[in-house]
């Protein structure tokens, strides 16, 4: 098993610039503390809002079990109101413990990235201006990315494994979660394949959840392109998702998210796509949407400064284009375009 799926990797695969404070090393055990600050203003419409922007803390022990064997594990919370005087401020991102060997592969338990976000849907969600939200499943059916696996998945076992095969390197992850409510037993697996610069993706993942109106299938697949490393030269990255009933009770969805970046003398430019398009969603009281047709179609361009190693300012710009959604009574809605200035702290 190489460094690629080693735990001390997987984190890197979530930001570029993944950092943290190593606060105790003896050679054999280690413990550290990560995360970032970030936190920006959306001027939209003339109004201005500052708030955080997915802001979170991990603590995180490895060890070195000897023969070839190592375990590491990590806790991660999120802060939802960094900004104001919400007093209910932290929720649970991340808590998982593995078992690693060179050959033999990683075993893991807990909540923990998703088979489905590691080999595949991490290959857009790279600036920090607006993530990927995992090609908008994050608010999916039963509104649980965690209990359908899609994001970090919940209550998870996973195990993985990495090849040396013609000249690149194949990635797996096998993931499984039991019956947890209305969610029955769910089975989900990724692939990837690097070479050189390049590196391809897929992965599944699916399983039952009932419904008001019934019990079916909730699934999705996703497959993944991404050529270079975000903010060192040029960089490229693409995702295309199709998927049944993630976005609600016979809900048909698909979806892309594209991203084309350029780094140089610790500037980031980049311009990144997302459009999704579903079908059969019908109004359900004063409130309800009707969407037949695009559900989000926007655009974002952004430019960060890497003025230190933990330190990166930036500034964005996002220009909504036209959706297919009504609301009960008929009348189209439409989404304003949004300004931000921001900063970001790595710990």
């Amino acid at each position: 098993m190489k460094k690629t799926l080693l735990a001390a990797a997987i984190p890197a695969l979530m930001v570029a610039n993944a950092s943290a404070v190593e606060l105790y090393n003896d050679g054999k055990n280690s413990f550290g503390i990560g995360g970032h600050m970030t936190i920006q203003a959306n001027v939209s419409d003339g109004d201005v809002e500052v708030g955080g922007n997915s802001p979170r803390m991990n603590f995180s022990w490895n060890s070195d079990l000897g023969n070839g064997w190592a375990l590491d594990s990590r806790i991660e919370y999120g802060f939802s109101d960094i900004t104001g005087e919400n007093s209910d401020v932290l929720f649970h991102r991340l808590g998982y413990i593995g078992v690693g060997h060179d050959d033999y592969g990683r075993v893991s338990f807990g909540k923990q990235w998703s088979a489905y976000f590691l080999m595949a849907a991490h290959a857009t969600d790279q600036p920090i201006y607006i993530s990927s939200d995992a090609l908008h499943t994050y608010g999916g059916a039963g509104g649980s990315h965690g209990n359908l696996g899609l994001g970090r998945a919940n209550d998870s076992i996973q195990y993985a494994n990495d090849f040396d095969i013609a000249g690149g390197n194949l990635a797996f992850v096998l993931q499984y979660q039991g019956v947890n409510g209305e969610f029955d037993d769910r089975a989900s697996f990724g692939l990837s394949y690097g070479f050189g610069d390049f590196q391809v993706g897929y992965a599944y993942s699916g399983g039952d959840v009932s419904f008001e109106h019934g019990t079916v299938d909730v699934n999705t697949q996703v497959a993944s392109f991404n050529y270079g490393t975000y903010g060192d030269g040029l960089s490229l990255a693409a995702a295309y998702s199709w998927a049944e009933n993630v976005q609600g009770y016979g809900i048909d969805s698909d979806g892309y998210e594209a991203v084309i970046a350029y780094g140089i003398n610790n500037l980031t430019f980049a311009v990144k796509h997302q459009y999704l398009e579903q079908d059969n969603q019908f109004a359900q009281g004063t409130d309800a949407q009707i969407i037949d047709g695009a559900a989000f179609n926007h655009t974002f361009a952004t430019v960060e400064w890497q003025v230190a190693p933990n330190f990166v300012p930036f500034v964005g710009y996002t220009v909504e284009h036209d959706l297919d959604i009504t609301d009960a009574q008929g009348n189209l809605i439409t989404n304003d375009n949004n300004f931000a200035i921001g900063a970001r702290v790595y710990f």
